[in-house]
């Protein structure tokens, strides 16, 4: 990401709206099938800590402006 917060934000606006799109999909699934997948717990965590880390990266740039 760049220094731009508009940008920035764009970006985490983007990583949102897709995993909100991923949860649709695995909530489908988990109805469809009545399971829960662990390659699909894997995936949401691992989603979780992009947007995470996403956000404390612009945090920190907005705290040295």
């Amino acid at each position: 990401m760049g220094s731009d917060p508009t940008v920035d934000m764009k970006e985490v606006l983007h990583l949102l709206r897709k995993y909100g799109n991923n949860m649709n999909q695995y909530a489908k699934k988990a109805n469809a099938t009545g399971k829960v997948y662990q390659e699909d717990i894997e995936k949401i965590i691992s989603n979780q800590e992009d947007i995470w880390k996403e956000v404390n990266e612009i945090l920190l740039r907005l705290s040295n402006i």
